[in-house]
């Protein structure tokens, strides 16, 4: 990885599918401290493609290791309420499962997870449910909170909702 500064520009070429100029930008940054915190300041944005890209490379970083998260964990969870792209939602839920959370923002990660569990994307939908399950798993005032609401999801969510309440359920 180089140590070229953060440049939005290259989001800009997204076409909404290929994430090429996502999978270079995650090559062409150094995953330090201070482009994660450029990122997840882009992330915060407006601009839906920059969004995505952004919180696409933290995904890429974090999920491969390199970097460390941790100073950019609080930030991470603050963003998940925030009204964005669902792509961008999804890749912030799908980063939590590599992060230790936030004692201090529990209550509002489980209030943002919750709310998200009735999303129109069911992927984002799976994902909030897997992040209401790592809230529980971090600290037990939450577990019957959340084992009632994956008990109510198994009655009327799809398959890969359900699979991802079945692989938390292991650790409740």
């Amino acid at each position: 990885m180089n140590s070229e500064p953060v440049d939005e520009s290259l989001f800009h070429e997204f076409d909404g599918k290929s994430v090429e100029p996502f999978e270079a930008a995650a090559a062409l940054w150094s995953p330090d401290a201070s482009s994660m915190n450029e990122l997840v300041a882009l992330a915060a944005g407006s601009d839906v493609r920059v969004q995505v890209g952004a919180t696409w490379v933290l995904k890429r970083w974090i999920e491969t290791g390199v970097g460390d998260p941790q100073p950019i964990a609080a930030v991470i969870v603050d963003l998940i309420p925030e009204e964005m792209a669902p792509d961008a939602t999804l890749h912030l839920l799908q980063m939590l499962q590599h992060l230790e959370l936030p004692t201090d923002r529990e209550n509002a990660l489980f209030r943002a997870c919750s709310t998200l569990t009735e999303h129109p994307k069911k992927f984002v939908r799976a994902w909030a449910y897997d992040g209401l399950g790592r809230v529980a798993i971090q600290n037990r005032k939450f577990r019957a909170r959340v084992t009632k609401l994956f008990d109510d999801a198994e009655e009327n969510q799809p398959a890969s909702v359900l699979a991802r309440i079945r692989n938390l359920r292991k650790w409740l």
